[in-house]
C-alpha cells in the first residue's frame, strides 16, 4: 500500500497534469476570452431561440433568448445537461459576456447555485477553477456555499490558493471562507499557499486569522515547509504573525537546520532575529553549526558564530566542530574557530588530537594553524602515539618539519 505522502504527491501530479490538459483543450475548442478579472466578449450564437430542443442546449450554446424562453415557458431550471451536470455549471466555467446573463437569470429562476456536477464539484467551484471572478462574485451573492468542498474533500478556497489569484482568495475569505479549514489529505490551507510560493495569498490568509503554527499532514510545520522553499517573503509573514522559529519538523530538525543545509542566510537572518537558537541540535543530535560546516559555508559560519554558536560544542558522535572543519579541509573555517576560541586541544571521539586528521589527511597549512594556535605538539594518541610518530607513519614529511620546529619529539 503506497503511504499518505506518495498518495498525496501522485494525486497532486495528475491534479496538474489533468489541469495543463484541459486548459490546453479549452484554448482549441472554446471561444476565445480574456484574462482573469475581465469579462469576455464571446461571439453570439447564431441560432434561432426558437430552434433549441430543450433549455440545456440553449445555456450550453450560450443564447440567452433562448434560455428565457424556455424559462418563460416553464423549464426546470434545475434540470441537467445531457451530462448530468446542472445547468449553471457550464456558463460558470465559460464565463463569456452572455454567460453572465444566463447565470443571472438561471439564478432569478430558481436555480440552486449549490448543486454539484457528476464528480461532487459545487457550481462555484467551476467558477474559482476558471477564474471567473465576476461570476464568482455573482454565485456568492445569491447563496453559494463559500465553505463547500470539491469532489476530492478540498475546501473551495483552497482551489482558489492552488490557481493563486489572490483577488479570489480574498473575495472567498470576504465572504467567510474558514482559512484554518483542512484540505481532503489534512493539510491546512496555508500549506497550499506556502508550498505554491503563493505570497499575498499567505498574507491575505494570515491577515485574516489562519493559524501559522499549524502543521501539515506529516506534522511539519509550515515555516519549515517556508524555509524548504526558500521563499524569504513567506518566512517573513509567517515569523511576522507569530509562528514558532523552534518549531521542528517531525523528524526533529528546527527551521533554521533547513536554511542552513540550503545555504539561505538571508532565511538564515530571519530565524536568528526572531530568536531562533543558534545552539539548538538537529534530529541526530548535532549542532547547528556543524550542518554549515559539513557544506564548507564559510558565510554562515561566521554569521552563526557572530550570533552565538558554542564553537567548542561537539556532534553527536562527540567530535568537535573543529573536527569536521579539518577533516574537510576548510582551512577558513578552521580559522574562524580558532579566532573564535575554539580549543585546539580538544581530542576527537576516540582521544586522539586533531593533529590527526590534519596528518591523515595531509593538510599542511592546517597544521600549521593548529601549531601558531598553540595546540600542544607533543600531545599521545589513545594509542600512546605521538603526533610526529603519526606523522612518520603517513609519510608527511611537511607536516613532520612543522611539527618539530614546533618543538616535537618523538
Amino acid at each position: 500500500m503506497r503511504s499518505q505522502q506518495s498518495r498525496i504527491r501522485t494525486r497532486s501530479t495528475l491534479k496538474q497534469a489533468f489541469v495543463l490538459a484541459v486548459g490546453v483543450l479549452t484554448l482549441l475548442v472554446m471561444p476565445a476570452c480574456d484574462q482573469i478579472s475581465i469579462v469576455p466578449t464571446c461571439p453570439s450564437p447564431e441560432t434561432s431561440p426558437s430552434d433549441y430542443a430543450d433549455i440545456g442546449s440553449a445555456v450550453w450554446d450560450g443564447n440567452v433568448a433562448a434560455v428565457q424562453r424556455f424559462i418563460d415557458e416553464g423549464s426546470d431550471v434545475n434540470a441537467t445537461d445531457l451530462d448530468g451536470n446542472p445547468l449553471l455549471l457550464r456558463p460558470a466555467g465559460r464565463g463569456c459576456s452572455y454567460d453572465i446573463s444566463i447565470i443571472e437569470i438561471l439564478i432569478d429562476a430558481g436555480a440552486d447555485v449549490n448543486a454539484t456536477d457528476v464528480e461532487g464539484n459545487p457550481v462555484l467551484h467551476e467558477a474559482i477553477w476558471q477564474s471567473q471572478i465576476e461570476i464568482v462574485r455573482i454565485l456568492i451573492d445569491a447563496g453559494a456555499d463559500v465553505n463547500a468542498r470539491d469532489g476530492d474533500g478540498d475546501p473551495l478556497l483552497h482551489e482558489a490558493i492552488w490557481r493563486g489569484y489572490p483577488e479570489l482568495v480574498r473575495i472567498l475569505v470576504d465572504a467567510g471562507a474558514d482559512v484554518n479549514a483542512r484540505d481532503g489529505d489534512g493539510a491546512p490551507l496555508l500549506h497550499e499557499a506556502v508550498w505554491r510560493d503563493r505570497v499575498e495569498v499567505a498574507r491575505i490568509l494570515v491577515d485574516a486569522g489562519a493559524d501559522v503554527n499549524a502543521r501539515d499532514a506529516f506534522g511539519n510545520p509550515l515555516l519549515g515547509e517556508a524555509v524548504f522553499r526558500g521563499n524569504a517573503g513567506i518566512v517573513q509573514i509567517l515569523v511576522d504573525a507569530g509562528a514558532d522559529v523552534s518549531a521542528a519538523y517531525a523528524n526533529g530538525n528546527p527551521p533554521l537546520h533547513q536554511a542552513i543545509w540550503r545555504g539561505q542566510i538571508n532565511i538564515v537572518q530571519t530565524l536568528v532575529d526572531a530568536g531562533a537558537d543558534v545552539n539548538a541540535r538537529d534530529g541526530h543530535g548535532a549542532p547547528l553549526l556543524r550542518e554549515a560546516v559539513f557544506h564548507g559555508n564559510v558565510e554562515l559560519v561566521r554569521f552563526l558564530v557572530d550570533a552565538g554558536a558554542d564553537v567548542s560544542a561537539a556532534d553527536a558522535y562527540g567530535n568537535p566542530l573543529l573536527h569536521e572543519a579539518i577533516l574537510r579541509g576548510q582551512i577558513d573555517i578552521v580559522r574562524t574557530f580558532i579566532d573564535a576560541g575554539a580549543d585546539v586541544n580538544a581530542t576527537d571521539a576516540f582521544g586522539g588530537p586533531l593533529f590527526h586528521q590534519a596528518i591523515e589527511r595531509n593538510r599542511a597549512n592546517i597544521a600549521q594553524l593548529l601549531v601558531d594556535a598553540g595546540a600542544d605538539v607533543n600531545a599521545m594518541d589513545a594509542s600512546g602515539d605521538s603526533i610526529l610518530q603519526v606523522a612518520r607513519r603517513f609519510g608527511r614529511t611537511e607536516i613532520g618539519e612543522i611539527l618539530r620546529e614546533a618543538g616535537a619529539v618523538e
